[in-house]
C-alpha cells in the first residue's frame, strides 16, 4: 500500500469517525411548564441530489389541553439549473407500517412547511421530500429525515 494510499485511507477514516461522533441523542425543549415539549435532531436531514437546498424537522409532544402531538417538516427546494423546473412530493408515513400515509401532497410548493396533527407517542415516521423534472418526472433530489413523538416524562 503506497503512501498516497494509506493517507487517503487515514483521512476517509477521520471524517467517518467525525461523522459518527456528530449523530448525538435528540434534543429536547420544553416551552411551558406541563403543556408542550418539541424534540429536534441537531443532525441535518440526509439528502441527495441538487435539488436539495433543506430540509428541517421536528416533533411536538402535546400535553396540554388537546394532548394533540404532532410532527413538522420545513424544506426548500431548487431547479438544478435556471433553465429547468421541477415538481415537488411530500410524504408523511408511519415508518414501521408505511402503507399509513398521514400526509401526501404531490404537488407541494418548491418551499413550504407542514405541521402533521394527532401523531402517535412513540412511534417513528418517515418524512420524504422528493423532488422531479418537471418535463421528463426524473427524481433529481430526495431528502428524507425520521420523526419520533416521544412521550413526555412524568407519564
Amino acid at each position: 500500500m503506497s503512501v498516497r494510499t494509506r493517507r487517503a485511507l487515514a483521512v476517509t477514516l477521520g471524517l467517518a469517525a467525525a461523522t459518527v461522533s456528530l449523530a448525538g441523542p435528540a434534543s429536547a425543549r420544553e416551552k411551558a411548564a406541563n403543556s408542550v415539549v418539541t424534540f429536534s435532531s441537531p443532525v441535518p436531514a440526509p439528502t441527495s441530489g441538487c435539488a436539495v437546498k433543506s430540509l428541517k424537522h421536528d416533533s411536538v409532544t402535546g400535553v396540554g389541553d388537546t394532548g394533540l402531538s404532532s410532527v413538522s417538516a420545513d424544506w426548500s427546494m431548487r431547479a438544478c439549473d435556471s433553465k429547468s423546473a421541477i415538481t415537488v412530493e411530500v410524504m408523511v408515513a408511519e415508518e414501521f407500517n408505511p402503507a399509513t400515509v398521514l400526509y401526501d401532497d404531490t404537488a407541494a410548493p418548491e418551499s413550504g412547511e407542514v405541521t402533521v396533527l394527532g401523531v402517535q407517542l412513540e412511534t417513528w415516521y418517515r418524512i420524504t421530500i422528493t423532488a422531479r423534472d418537471a418535463r421528463t418526472g426524473a427524481t433529481v433530489g430526495t431528502a428524507t429525515a425520521l420523526e419520533l413523538a416521544h412521550r413526555p416524562s412524568g407519564a
